[in-house]
């Protein structure tokens, strides 16, 4: 599973391939509405990742502390929210494959982000232990309302500390870049070939 996670991001390249050629051999018209979705995925990213702190692409699922502010409240998992928004968004965007297999690969990210969260899950709770237990009780995995939970004030007060625009651009400009690109990539499948 180690290297299932090393190479996570990877993964999400066949999916995008696909639309690529997809979209290379379609006459359909690209949908614009649907980058909505990749530029909510992109503000999720940016607030999660001012919330989250230092943390990397490591190939091993670590976490140096617990995000539980901003979108942690909601979600144990917003930056594989907001990926599965994006892929979403640019699988729909390409308007070039019938339905059940736009479908298809859409469910292909949801699987590939759950067996990510289930590994991540058994290394936090084995490096964080109880404390993650009770996050996990309070907070649901994908999308909801936070059961009511409290964090210590100091606790709070740390977690959440402003992060400066260039520390979280450092942090997340990758992916945003990724996004950026996927879109770009789709359009000019659509344009020049």
């Amino acid at each position: 599973m180690n290297r299932y996670f090393a190479a996570r991001g990877w993964v999400l390249i066949v999916p995008l391939l696909i639309v690529v050629a997809a979209r290379s051999f379609s006459d359909a018209p690209l949908k614009p509405e649907w980058l909505i979705y990749v530029a909510a995925a992109a503000a999720l990213r940016l607030w999660a990742g001012a919330h989250l702190g230092a943390h990397g692409n490591e190939a091993r699922a670590t976490a140096p502390r617990l995000a539980r502010t901003g979108p942690y409240r909601l979600s144990r998992n917003p930056l594989y929210v907001a990926n599965i928004l994006a892929a979403a968004g640019i699988v729909l965007y390409a308007h070039a494959l019938p339905l059940p297999g736009a479908l298809a690969l859409i469910a292909f990210v949801i699987v590939h982000h759950m067996i990510l969260v289930a590994h991540e899950e058994r290394a936090l709770r084995s490096h964080f232990g109880d404390a993650y237990a009770r996050y996990c009780a309070s907070v649901p995995r994908w999308w909801g309302l936070a059961r009511p939970r409290s964090l210590n004030a100091a606790t709070e007060a740390e977690e959440r500390r402003p992060v400066r625009f260039s520390e979280l651009m450092r942090r997340q400009g990758r992916n945003l870049a990724y996004l950026a690109a996927s879109a770009l990539a789709v359009w000019a499948a659509a344009t020049w070939l």
